[in-house]
């Protein structure tokens, strides 16, 4: 067992410090409270993350505006990420940041600059092509986060966006949530497109027949008024080229109908789904069988 008191007559340490003295060159721990606002804004470029997060705090507490040149000029002239990072939030806490400041950190050299950029970029509309641009980022978590944010904007300007994520990076956990989390994404319009183009439906891969049945669960649960009807006539179609992508699509809204309000009127559906069966074979008929009988219950 630990002796938990072992050493207790030793004394105690009050503060661990490196060998080679204080970051920065400080002889004690300065009070960053006593600090001017300035003084504040040069503990930033500190690679010492303590100091640049409570000064970056202490700026945001006092909302003094007079710092706003110089912390623009510190995110432009700065060579550490990590201060522009602090440089440009600090401005947002000043309700500061504009477009230009988000434009150029969208360019950053450095990809979790750009990643964050992407965050702020989402009430920017003129910032929307470099987001787009964003889905190609060698960083691939910065890539994610473009998709993230691109949910942000109409859904008319991404979809086609959109449909080159899922061709590209459909298969991919990750992607796959940050398109499907998205009202864009997890649209009608969206599976449409899909299918206009193509491309998505060339191979039916595991993981892409859980793309489609996750974004029948979703269609589904969301149960705008025709949506389910519209995206099972749609499966209906794609029976043609292979029973695996209508089957993946059904077995998502079956998932959904198993726990829903069985008071709903699913007359519609029905009508698609009894038209389907009768031109297809099994074992997609019997699909389409335990989900009729599911909406009869």
């Amino acid at each position: 067992d630990m002796d938990f008191l072992r050493g207790s007559d030793m004394g105690r340490i009050y503060r661990v410090v490196p060998k080679g003295g204080l970051p920065g060159g400080h002889k004690a721990f300065p009070n960053l409270n006593e600090m001017s606002s300035a003084q504040l804004v040069e503990q930033l470029k500190q690679p010492n993350q303590w100091f640049r997060l409570t000064a970056q705090r202490l700026l945001l507490e006092r909302q003094d505006k007079s710092v706003i040149p110089a912390l623009k000029i510190l995110f432009e002239q700065s060579t550490d990420a990590r201060t522009r990072l602090h440089a440009m939030y600090s401005l947002e806490a000043l309700n500061a940041l504009d477009a230009s400041v988000v434009l150029k950190a969208l360019k950053d050299t450095h990809a979790g600059v750009r990643e964050h950029a992407m965050i702020l970029a989402e009430k920017y509309p003129e910032a929307l092509p470099l987001i787009v641009e964003g889905i190609n980022d060698p960083a691939a978590h910065t890539a994610l986060q473009a998709v993230l944010s691109l949910g942000e904007f109409p859904a008319a300007k991404v979809l086609n966006t959109f449909a080159e994520v899922a061709e590209k990076r459909g298969a991919n956990h990750w992607f796959k949530v940050a398109l499907l989390s998205s009202k864009p994404g997890s649209s009608i319009e969206f599976f449409q497109l899909l299918i206009n183009r193509g491309t998505f439906f060339a191979e039916a891969t595991p993981q892409k027949l859980s793309f489609i049945e996750d974004l029948g669960y979703i269609i589904a649960s969301r149960d705008n008024t025709g949506e389910i009807s519209r995206f099972t006539q749609l499966l209906s179609g794609l029976s043609v080229k292979d029973n695996k992508w209508t089957l993946a699509g059904l077995k998502g809204i079956s998932k959904t109908i198993k726990t829903s309000d069985k008071q709903k009127d699913y007359t519609k559906l029905k009508q698609v789904l009894m038209l389907m069966q009768k031109n297809t074979s099994s074992p997609l008929k019997d699909s389409i069988q335990t989900i009729i009988n599911q909406l009869s219950k």
